[in-house]
C-alpha cells in the first residue's frame, strides 16, 4: 500500500514511490527490482492503478516537422548518423537532450545522390528536419535552408569557407571540398544556442 504522504507530494529523480505490485509505473517513473522510482522531478499522481510523476514543465519532445541541429558522427554509403544537439534559450530547452538521428541518402537532397559520403563529413554541423519517429529518428536535409551549416577541413580541421553553392575551401590549407550546404552556411544564428 502506498504511504499516505506520497500522493500529491513532490518527488525528486530516483526517489522511491512504492512497490510495483501496488501500482504500475506510469509517466515520469521507472521500475527496478519490483520497486517504482521517480524518473523526473514533479508531483506524484496515483490513478487507475498507476503511479506517475508529472513535471511542472514538460520535457521537450521531438515531433515530425521540427527543425533540429546535429553533429555528423559517422557517414556510410547509404546514411549518416547524426547526434542531435539540445537547443536551449535561457533556462528553457526547446529540443531534448542528446539523441541520435539517421539521415538516409535518399533524404539528403532532391535528385540522385550516389553516396552520403559525397554530401557530408564526420564532424559537420547540420540543420535538418525530423521526418519520422516510428522507427527511430529519421531526418531530412532536402529543403534549400537545410544541410551543412558548418564544416571542417578533412586535412587540418579548420572551419571551411563557402566558395559556391556546394563548394567549400579551407582558408588555412587550401583544400577544396563539396557538401550539401544550407543556404545559411556559416551564418546560422541558432548555432549560438546549441549546447555542444
Amino acid at each position: 500500500m502506498e504511504p499516505e504522504n506520497v500522493k500529491g507530494k513532490l518527488a525528486q529523480p530516483g526517489e522511491h514511490l512504492g512497490a510495483a505490485e501496488e501500482a504500475a509505473p506510469g509517466k515520469g517513473t521507472f521500475e527496478r527490482d519490483n520497486e517504482v522510482y521517480a524518473a523526473v522531478a514533479g508531483r506524484v499522481v496515483r490513478e487507475h492503478g498507476e503511479v506517475s510523476v508529472l513535471p511542472k514543465k514538460e520535457v521537450a519532445q521531438l515531433k515530425p516537422g521540427q527543425i533540429v541541429y546535429g553533429i555528423v558522427m559517422d557517414v556510410m554509403e547509404n546514411l549518416a548518423l547524426v547526434e542531435i544537439e539540445p537547443l536551449v534559450r535561457g533556462l528553457e530547452r526547446f529540443v531534448p537532450a542528446w539523441d541520435y538521428g539517421v539521415l538516409r541518402v535518399m533524404n539528403i537532397r532532391d535528385g540522385f545522390v550516389p553516396t552520403a559520403k559525397t554530401e557530408m563529413r564526420r564532424g559537420d554541423i547540420i540543420k535538418a528536419r525530423v521526418e519520422d519517429l516510428s522507427r527511430g529518428i529519421s531526418l531530412s536535409t532536402k529543403a534549400f535552408d537545410l544541410g551543412v551549416v558548418r564544416a571542417y577541413c578533412a586535412v587540418c580541421r579548420h572551419q571551411m569557407e563557402m566558395e559556391g553553392p556546394a563548394a567549400l575551401k579551407c582558408p588555412h590549407c587550401g583544400t577544396h571540398d563539396r557538401r550539401k550546404l544550407s543556404k545559411a552556411y556559416g551564418q546560422d544564428v541558432m548555432l549560438n544556442e546549441i549546447k555542444f
